[in-house]
């Protein structure tokens, strides 16, 4: 009986562990993607920007759900989720977020 419980216990972890990881790595794959295409666009005035940035634009274009694309870019770290755009945070934004 005591073997039945350890290993109904390693199971369930295992199986939380997995599922955890598949999401974990789903995230980092669909993060860099909207990393991507952030970083691959233009210089562009801001008006222009405003509407590549949006996420139904984003998720139109790299084939992703536009609520996934909110997800990411609001977990993101990288990333910053404003006003409802997305777009890469500077490198002065991630060392003020560390103070």
């Amino acid at each position: 009986m005591e073997q039945k419980i350890i290993l109904a216990a390693i199971i369930i972890v295992s199986l939380i562990a997995h599922i955890w990881i598949y999401r974990w790595i789903k995230f980092k794959m669909d993060e860099g993607a909207v990393l991507r295409y952030l970083k691959d666009l233009p210089q562009t005035n801001s008006s222009e920007k405003t509407h590549i940035n949006m996420p139904s634009k984003v998720a139109e274009l790299i084939t992703m759900r536009e609520s996934r694309v909110i997800a990411v870019c609001e977990k993101s770290a990288d990333i910053r989720f404003e006003n409802g755009l997305c777009m890469l945070k500077k490198s002065d934004d991630s060392e003020e977020d560390k103070h």
